[in-house]
């Protein structure tokens, strides 16, 4: 009986510890890639924007995407990608005004999709 207990115990544990250990790194994750999209939006509003700009949050969301995937959905990473990638060609078009709408695209995901694996009680239940 009490091994039992304490299994359960030690089990509830470690799935606690990676929920937040999970929440952690995407909301991490996300909040960089807010912050470089920002940057760009505000370059693009400026009409500054370089496609070496776009290109680095472009390689930082590849470089992440392999771990997101783990804990992200196929479509949500899709939608960012696509996203991503439209603003990458409007910025080596020097089609700045496109390129800010769809960072701002760009920077909603960023601020939505962590929401979804943050530690509530909808979430778990």
């Amino acid at each position: 009986m009490v091994k039992s207990i304490l299994s359960l115990i030690i089990t509830l544990s470690i799935i606690i510890f990676g929920a937040f250990i999970e929440s952690f790194y995407v909301k991490k994750s996300f909040k960089e890639l807010n912050q470089i999209a920002i940057v760009c939006q505000h370059k693009a509003d400026e009409q500054t924007l370089s496609s070496n700009d776009t290109n680095l949050l472009q390689n930082t969301f590849l470089r992440k995407r392999k771990l997101l995937h783990v804990f992200i959905p196929h479509t949500e990473i899709k939608e960012m990608e696509l996203w991503i990638s439209e603003s990458v060609k409007c910025a080596k078009d020097l089609k700045y005004q496109d390129a800010s709408l769809k960072l701002e695209v760009v920077i909603e995901l960023t601020e939505q999709i962590p929401n979804n694996f943050k530690l509530t009680w909808q979430n778990i239940l």
